[in-house]
């Protein structure tokens, strides 16, 4: 029964694991592109 349960805890934290690390690299992602779209927005002002 033990066994068990920690196969599946080790399959939970394993799956939260790649969707935390997913989260970062996206946002990451998000941000540069916001970034760079407002600054080509500050060029076309200047």
């Amino acid at each position: 029964m033990s066994g068990t349960k920690l196969r599946y805890a080790f399959v939970v934290g394993t799956a939260f694991l790649f969707w935390f690390l997913y989260a970062m690299v996206h946002e990451m992602k998000a941000e540069q592109l916001l970034l760079e779209y407002q600054v080509s927005k500050i060029q076309e002002t200047l």
